[in-house]
């Protein structure tokens, strides 16, 4: 782990100003990082007098091991369902760098991997396939098409 582990002293956090990256995913909760954190800051502070039974760190580790789990299987899931995408119609919802949202639709003409995320390509620029609000139906679009004239 690359992660510096913050020092406690006297039971208050040390601030450590030279780390300014934050491992706390949005939305406050904690992640897998942040629980070791906390586990092994557990294990540096407990009191040599009343030592904590190692079964209580084994259930905390089993607890850590089905949250990775089932981390690599969200990751999993949300990938497999994104290869299905090539060749659908979607609606993908874009913020620019000022914060305006636009919508870009098109059909998917690939999907690409990169550090483990889905990204959906169309008209040649790549998008976050975590970013896709709408995917259509190909005999909705014959449809609207038919009905449309073209």
């Amino acid at each position: 782990m690359a992660d510096m582990i913050t020092p406690i002293e006297n039971g208050q956090l040390i601030k450590n100003t030279t780390n300014t990256t934050s491992n706390q995913p949005a939305g406050g909760s904690l992640g897998k990082d942040a629980f070791l954190q906390l586990l092994v800051c557990q294990m540096q502070n407990q009191d040599p007098l009343q030592p904590q039974d190692n079964t209580e760190y084994i259930q905390q580790l089993a607890t850590f091991s089905s949250l990775e789990s089932l981390q690599n299987i969200e990751g999993a899931i949300n990938n497999s369902q994104a290869l299905n995408l090539a060749g659908k119609y979607v609606d993908i919802t874009t913020t620019s760098s000022n914060g305006e949202s636009s919508v870009v639709s098109g059909i998917v003409e690939y999907i690409t991997m990169n550090e483990g995320k889905a990204y959906a390509v169309i008209d040649g620029s790549s998008y976050l396939a975590e970013n896709i609000t709408t995917v259509y139906d190909d005999e909705f679009l014959n449809k609207v098409m038919s009905e449309n004239g073209n």
